[in-house]
């Protein structure tokens, strides 16, 4: 996968350079082609791959809620998102409540580019509206995060 990244406050940093490295190497040595009505299974074949190197299934954000973020793993939460655009507020706002509470210092947000979600779909959030809306929020989603897009 051809990968690309932005940092918000400062994410880059802040996410646990091992933690990085390996999710990385994990989406770099994906081969994985991307089609129209993918997401389902790109999903699940990486996330596969990280459960393998110790990244949890849902996290549930509150012990009183069924609401979840897509993993977890020693301090940083990931949302790995490949569905319609709307679903990327709720995401932003789950992240940052796990954060405002201090169970979470940092998240990572995997996201297709602006052209693999024109292959998977229509209405597909992308990386590049993402990163512009996450830009516009500056001042209400403070939580450190490293976006990452593929393609």
């Amino acid at each position: 996968m051809n990968l690309e990244f932005y940092s918000h406050y400062d994410g880059d940093n802040v996410v646990n350079k091992m933690i990085k490295d390996a999710l990385i190497k994990v989406l770099n040595g994906t081969n994985f082609t991307i089609t129209e009505g993918c997401s389902n299974k790109l999903k699940k074949h990486i996330l596969s791959q990280l459960n393998n190197i110790g990244w949890s299934n849902d996290f549930i954000i509150d012990v009183n809620s069924q609401i979840s973020l897509t993993s977890y793993i020693d301090n940083h939460v990931l949302c790995f998102q490949t569905g319609n655009m709307s679903r990327f507020y709720a995401d932003l706002l789950k992240m940052q409540y796990v954060y405002m509470k201090g169970k979470a210092r940092a998240g990572i947000y995997i996201i297709p580019s602006k052209s693999a979600s024109k292959i998977i779909g229509s209405n597909i959030v992308n990386f590049e509206r993402f990163t512009y809306e996450l830009q516009l929020f500056n001042d209400i989603i403070t939580i450190p995060t490293l976006v990452i897009g593929f393609n």
